[in-house]
């Protein structure tokens, strides 16, 4: 009787490499999901950040400060310094404000006042038919908040 040899059965590794060879093949885009979703995210947060700014440099002045938005150009005003969104190739944004705070079509302002309060508005993500997030600005405080749908 002879010993068995260590090692594996070629059909053991041809299942192994049958798994990774799908593993690699479904891996890949789902990794490009996550990172829109991450760049999403992170407009997101970049935006509420700039209005939060904004917002406190009213107070902190006691000047009105206008936060600026151009939803075409994908770009936003804070406090006179232009800076560009990241947003991702399938992703729209809508900016929903007071008729006041609108000069062109594609040009949203919100104001904020040194007591705190604002024009207000409401600033939609959407990739597709889905709404992935909204920031809504409060008219009578000023304050800003994040909605994940």
């Amino acid at each position: 009787m002879s010993k068995p040899q260590p090692g594996f059965t070629l059909i053991e590794l041809l299942a192994v490499l049958g798994i990774l060879s799908l593993l690699l093949a479904l891996v890949p885009p789902m990794l490009n999901n996550v990172i829109d979703g991450a760049r999403l995210k992170n407009s997101k947060r970049e935006i509420m950040s700039g209005l939060r700014f904004s917002r406190s440099k009213a107070i902190a002045s006691g000047q009105t400060v206008i936060f600026a938005i151009n939803s075409t150009g994908k770009t936003m005003t804070v406090a006179g310094k232009d800076r560009d969104l990241s947003l991702p190739e399938d992703v729209s944004l809508a900016v929903h404000a007071a008729p006041s705070g609108q000069l062109l079509e594609n040009e949203i302002l919100v104001r904020f006042y040194p007591d705190g309060s604002s024009t207000g508005g409401q600033l939609r993500f959407q990739r597709g038919d889905r709404v992935s997030y909204i920031i809504d600005v409060n008219w009578l405080t000023g304050r800003v908040t994040g909605i994940e749908e």
